[in-house]
């Protein structure tokens, strides 16, 4: 294992987990179906250390999580010296971590990360890396792609593993992590803080440890029934209606899942956490994504049956044409209706 280690930071192995993380621009290209996808990385060697919360730690395992959703997913292309390297980026979902103390058993803290970190899941099918970035931000920003391999970033083993793994299924993969910012500078940078529910987190930079890096697509349980009315016009829509939850759904939080519609071609998903509380009872996402405003709104008239309007309008907007397929899709609850729409 020492060996191994010490040859990974100083082989061919750094410029593999280099490309494999970085992401230098992306097109988006939204499936026709969301479906709920959780990411979770164990780094189960005893490497990290850092501070949780103003109270320092060592030989520390992390446990990285992050809740998505497949219409998320960006394909990148990066033009490298060695040719093109290409992958996939889930830049928005709601991250969590816990450090566990390895020599006492116990956990250090833990908790969600906010989402001013700026979580990112990115994998790279030339080179095989996957794992946890940072600071992630769209394509064309000056920041971009943000710190590729902090909090943790795994180099699988083989990387051909996935080859042609695009983050929307389900997934297994083991190979060894590494926490550093400024990746691949040699050495690393000083650790930045990530803030949390618990307290800001601050990772050490992490010599080669043991990793698992799994992916679980959530099972969807379509709604009893969706009705809904639209109108569109150039570049706008307005969209209401009810839906009601199946029997045995577990319920439905638009605060913490994410929510997302689609009118036939045109799909938009709003991270979790964008939600809030409305005056009016229920909640409301008011933003702009993608080049579309949107205003989004929701309420239940009974704890199974609710009601909601979305209005959205701007450049990003296809043409709608009829019939409108109309589907909604609320954590791991969804349902869909063909309507014929108003003309304005």
């Amino acid at each position: 294992m020492a060996t191994i280690a010490r040859g990974w930071l100083t082989s061919d192995c750094v410029t593999r987990l280099s490309a494999a993380l970085l992401i230098l621009t992306g097109v988006l290209a939204q499936p026709a179906k969301a479906v709920p996808i959780s990411y979770e990385l164990d780094v189960v060697g005893t490497n990290a250390s850092g501070t949780f919360a103003g109270i320092p730690f060592s030989n520390g395992a992390l446990v990285l999580t992050f809740e998505g959703d497949t219409t998320t997913v960006v394909p990148f292309t990066v033009q490298g010296t060695k040719g093109p390297t290409t992958g996939y980026v889930n830049l928005l979902g709601t991250a969590t971590v816990t450090v566990i103390d390895t020599v006492k058993g116990t956990s250090v803290g833990g908790g969600t990360i906010l989402p001013s970190a700026g979580i990112f899941i990115s994998v790279d099918n030339t080179n095989g890396g996957i794992g946890f970035g940072s600071f992630g931000v769209p394509p064309g920003s000056a920041n971009f792609p943000g710190q590729v391999a902090y909090p943790s970033g795994m180099l699988v083993e083989p990387a051909t593993a996935v080859a042609t793994y695009d983050l929307k299924g389900s997934a297994r993969f083991t190979g060894f992590s590494i926490t550093c910012v400024n990746f691949p500078a040699t050495p690393c940078g000083a650790g930045i803080p990530l803030p949390t529910s618990a307290g800001e987190l601050i990772l050490n930079q992490e010599t080669i440890a043991p990793a698992v890096f799994t992916a679980t697509v959530q099972a969807v349980t379509p709604f009893s029934s969706l009705t809904a009315e639209a109108e569109v016009g150039a570049r706008r829509f307005e969209v209401e209606g009810h839906f009601s939850l199946g029997t045995t759904s577990n319920g439905i939080n638009p605060l913490s899942e994410a929510v997302t519609l689609q009118l036939d071609s045109y799909s938009v998903t709003i991270p979790p956490g964008s939600f809030t509380r409305s005056k009016l009872g229920g909640y409301e996402f008011k933003g702009k994504i993608a080049d579309v405003w949107l205003r989004f709104f929701l309420k239940a008239d009974t704890p199974a049956t609710y009601r909601f309007q979305v209005e959205g309008a701007g450049a990003g907007l296809p043409e709608l044409t009829n019939p409108l397929t109309v589907e909604m899709t609320v954590g791991d609850d969804s349902g869909a209706a063909t309507v014929i729409s108003e003309d304005r």
